[in-house]
């Protein structure tokens, strides 16, 4: 795995910032697409948590590597707490 050198992360964030936070997810909002914002906002989660991980390849499909490390890490300790009850009452996705 290659390590991300801070620069490389902060230039990667001011892009983000630029096309997600003040383009992207307004857009959807503002057009009432909210699955489609949603998608958007599981899909960036999943790029800050390869970039919290120092990992942007894309590669690894394991969300325990870099989608929940970063959800534990930044989000509210809810967000945690839905996930044990969804997987509680077998509505996680898995069959």
């Amino acid at each position: 795995m290659s390590t991300i050198i801070l620069q490389e992360a902060l230039n990667y964030l001011d892009i983000f910032r630029e096309y997600v936070v003040d383009n992207d997810i307004p857009t959807a909002i503002r057009g009432n697409a909210n699955y489609l914002a949603a998608l958007g906002l599981s899909t960036y989660t999943e790029i800050l948590g390869g970039l919290y991980c120092g990992d942007l390849r894309g590669k690894e499909k394991d969300l325990n590597r870099h989608y929940k490390p970063f959800i534990k890490e930044f989000f509210h300790p809810d967000y945690m707490e839905v996930d044990r009850d969804l997987r509680k009452d077998h509505l996680d996705g898995k069959k």
